[in-house]
């Protein structure tokens, strides 16, 4: 049975409806009708399981030829014309430089030349039997495709978007560029400067030739034929593509799924190569001689379901893991590489791919919803950092601006299902920061009311003994900080406080707990974070001078080293560091998560990750997984081995701090509230 405390402090007076603005109250604690209304009005119990989705991030017509954009179908009512067709024609010559229309109704047929610059738009009938010519033809979305017999003798480029069948079709010149739904009979692409490039869908019912360049970058499917690549050829799949078969002669580039049901054959000097989370999935591969390669800087798939055998000088090399049930064992040692893995990667489902692996981390709950307090005079507040210690979290609140009004909450978590509110410590003339609790204390900084409280210097620690989890405010110390902002606390294994204070004259301070005058303070511009593992703690200092300072627990505030990671923006952001194994993981808000070797002083990132939807602000590390605070991305889950995303919580409001213990994560999101959150499969 939970049990709520009821505090009462007898300078505060009672506050009546119509009171003076000088009556009222500004330091007190709930009473047990306030916090039952707390938990009554803001406190949702949702319980309920959430999905996380996963963003690609990065735009795939990088992977287009160098200078290639695509064509937009044309908007026929809002074009000026230099000719439109109304009756049907047979054999055509767009003169350079003009654009003409087929209009709706109206047939195309016979020969077609497009000169340079020229534009043939079709809304109507396109049933031509020979292309030449540079130009370009623009079959819109609404057209109708009737041909039996088409031939490219010039370098004509098509760009389709309509839905159309062909039995067997050959891209003999020029470039193709699709963006509807085709089916062929078989599918060639010539040699020379040949290009066909789709983002639409492909179905070919026999083979697939490639003589130079295809690109595809939505679903292709062979599904009876062979792929095969020539020699001098170059096959880009960003998306899914599929065959029967592939006899591989020349280069592919797979950026995302490529299954080949049966036989993969591969001749010497062929290349298959994969980036990051890419998958390759064949039934066999038989006598290879060319390579298989990971290129990227974080693991592909290869999958086999049925055998694998390999000749001297075939390769499987880079961040390659392989999902096979059999052995590969060739009689050439260097056939896998050092980095080959098996069995260990995971890659989540996308539009183009399938999940690859399995997923530790299938399952999350949103326990509550949790609304923001308004205080007695009706400001809103933000939630700013939370910290969990046994069966109790606490949760610290700020007002923005320049106005101050503080709270700190103790919630009693021993029901996974149901955290409840137990305690609630206004403060109104305090904003609250940034909390800790080690054992029986709970330290807070933040800003003071400057002509309320007498002081010269707005930043202050304020330090408070805790009984049965909850405040014991009669036991509380007020401690001066240099500059205007307490920005962290934190309590390292030295039984030392590290404190960061300001922005601008901002600080970092040591001060043993049982003291209540700072032992030493460095100045440090922007000073933002601090945390420790073992001896080592680390400094963080955000905007312009981005800098990561290394102490020695038996060396004070004389940095061992200092680590540029770079300018940290907005430079007002949270900008929290943990640190962990010896990497320090960096809030860089615009510019991510960024981890650096604490002995390295080059300033190279380690590993980094930027999804580039909001600003990084907070990060915990919680059972191997990390947890990215990412303002209005929500919140990501990360592998801490392989930095492999596994998924994005997203939802209404900004993510600006998480912690995590013990499966239980908290989520401030300023005026937005708290997410509590449970991993469900730990």
């Amino acid at each position: 049975m939970r049990r709520i405390t009821v505090i009462t402090i007898a300078f505060v007076a009672i506050l009546f409806a119509g009171c003076k603005k000088d009556e009222i109250k500004t330091t007190y604690i709930s009473n047990e009708e306030a916090l039952a209304e707390a938990n009554t009005s803001r406190i949702d119990y949702t319980n309920t399981p959430i999905t996380l989705t996963v963003d690609n991030g990065t735009t795939k017509a990088a992977m287009l030829p160098a200078g290639y954009s695509y064509t937009s179908a044309v908007d026929i009512n809002n074009t000026n014309f230099d000719q439109k067709l109304t009756s049907d024609k047979r054999d055509l010559t767009v003169d350079a430089g003009k654009i003409v229309l087929v209009s709706p109704g109206t047939k195309i047929s016979g020969n077609l030349t497009i000169n340079s610059g020229a534009t043939l738009v079709v809304a109507g009938t396109f049933a031509a039997s020979s292309l030449q010519g540079t130009g370009t033809i623009i079959v819109n979305p609404t057209a109708t495709v009737s041909v039996s017999n088409l031939n490219f003798n010039g370098a004509v480029k098509f760009v389709n978007y309509a839905d159309w069948s062909f039995n067997n079709f050959t891209l003999g010149n020029g470039t193709f560029e699709n963006h509807g739904t085709l089916t062929f009979g078989s599918l060639t692409v010539n040699g020379g400067t040949v290009q066909f490039i789709s983002d639409g869908t492909v179905t070919v019912n026999g083979n697939i030739m490639v003589n130079s360049y295809l690109y595809n970058d939505g679903t292709m499917v062979s599904t009876k034929g062979t792929l095969t690549t020539n020699g001098g050829s170059k096959l880009v799949n960003d998306c899914h593509l599929e065959a029967q078969q592939m006899q591989s002669n020349g280069t592919t580039s797979n950026n995302s799924y490529l299954k080949i049901a049966g036989n993969l054959n591969m001749n010497g000097g062929s290349k298959i190569e994969e980036t990051n989370s890419a998958i390759l999935r064949v039934g066999s591969i038989k006598n290879m001689n060319g390579t298989i390669a990971s290129i990227g800087d974080d693991y592909a798939g290869l999958i086999i379901d049925n055998s694998f055998s390999a000749n001297w000088g075939a390769r499987l090399t880079g961040k390659l893991d392989i999902r096979f049930n059999g052995t590969i064992n060739p009689a050439d040692p260097n056939v896998v590489g050092s980095k080959v893995t098996y069995k260990s990667a995971y890659f989540a489902a996308t539009g183009c791919a399938p999940e690859y692996g399995s997923n530790p981390v299938t399952s999350f709950t949103e326990i509550a919803d949790v609304a923001a307090p308004t205080d007695n005079r009706g400001n809103v507040l933000s939630a700013t950092s939370v910290d969990i210690e046994g069966h109790y979290a606490y949760v610290s609140w700020h007002l923005h601006g320049v106005d101050y009004s503080g709270l700190i909450e103790v919630f009693d978590i021993s029901d996974p299902t149901s955290p409840t509110i137990i305690q609630q410590y206004w403060n109104t003339n305090f904003d609250f920061n940034h909390l800790e609790v080690d054992g029986a204390k709970l330290y807070v900084v933040g800003s003071r009311n400057l002509d309320k409280y007498k002081i010269s210097t707005s930043a202050t620690l304020a330090e408070f003994t805790l009984e049965n989890g909850e405040l014991n405010t009669d036991n509380m110390t007020m401690i001066e900080l240099p500059s205007s902002s307490g920005n962290c606390v934190h309590l390292a294994d030295n039984n030392q406080l590290y404190i960061a204070t300001g922005n601008s004259g901002g600080t970092f301070n040591i001060m043993a707990p049982t003291s209540t005058t700072l032992s030493t303070t460095k100045s440090a511009e922007s000073a933002k974070y601090v945390d420790s593992e073992g001896s080592t703690i680390v400094g963080l200092q955000g905007g312009s001078v981005g800098q990561l300072s290394v102490f020695d627990e038996n060396n004070g505030l004389t940095p061992v080293r200092t680590i540029p990671v770079g300018e940290i923006t907005p430079e007002n952001g949270k900008s929290v560091v943990r640190l962990k194994d010896g990497l320090a993981y960096v809030c860089k808000g615009t510019s991510g998560l960024m981890v650096f070797d604490v002995n390295d002083v080059s300033g190279t990132a380690v590993k980094s990750f930027n999804p580039h939807d909001g600003d990084t602000n907070g990060v915990d590390i919680d059972h191997g997984l990390i947890y990215v605070a990412n303002g209005a991305g929500g919140v990501y889950v990360l592998d801490k081995n392989t930095f492999k995303v596994y998924g994005n919580y997203n939802y209404d409001g900004s993510a600006n701090f998480v912690r995590a213990v013990d499966d239980y994560i908290f989520v401030a999101n300023g005026t937005g509230g708290l997410k509590i959150l449970m991993r469900d499969n730990p």
